[in-house]
């Protein structure tokens, strides 16, 4: 009896031990852009700011869950969070910050995925997006009905701002510079 349970209760740990890291494994991470795929197109070099770099959820109590890269967890009142501003809430999303040295200059690029409850939630806030871009950019290129890049003046040089709308998800990639990107 012995020789049976013995095997029986290793198997039951194997199994139980999987089911637990599974999730793990296929979890997305808040790295959208890693700092070799900035510095293949971009140049320089780049790395992930870990104090900035999360993933968000948000309760339909309209609390925003923030899993920083860090480690760090925070929990804020949608009213006191970076997505009050938004007219359409997503309900989760990745937020990246990387920071570069290009030919001597200091960049930032931010990096987004807002992931909405429906593909109108996202179009709303992609119409919104744009509407704004055309409002307070210097320049707005139209790529398809669905992206455009958008150039913002500001203090150290140029903001270049590329935002897409697919399904229930905006993408946003933003990079402050000296100069402007794609020129």
């Amino acid at each position: 009896m012995k020789k049976i349970i013995i095997p029986v209760v290793a198997v039951v740990v194997i199994v139980v031990v999987v089911i637990a890291i599974i999730p793990f494994l296929f979890q997305k991470s808040a790295e959208l852009i890693t700092p070799s795929q900035a510095a293949s197109v971009l140049g320089g070099t780049w790395s992930v700011n870990k104090n900035q770099t999360y993933s968000f959820t948000v309760d339909n109590n309209g609390n925003v869950t923030i899993h920083f890269l860090n480690g760090t967890t925070k929990t804020l009142c949608l009213s006191s969070s970076p997505l009050r501003f938004c007219k359409q809430i997503p309900k989760s999303g990745y937020v990246e910050y990387l920071n570069g040295t290009v030919k001597g200059n200091t960049e930032e690029m931010l990096v987004s995925d807002l992931i909405y409850s429906s593909s109108s939630g996202a179009d709303a806030f992609f119409s919104q997006v744009y509407s704004d871009a055309l409002s307070y950019a210097v320049n707005v290129h139209n790529i398809s009905e669905n992206e455009f890049v958008a150039y913002y003046s500001s203090p150290s040089g140029v903001i270049s701002f590329i935002v897409e709308l697919n399904g229930n998800n905006v993408y946003g990639i933003s990079i402050s510079a000296p100069r402007q990107i794609g020129t």
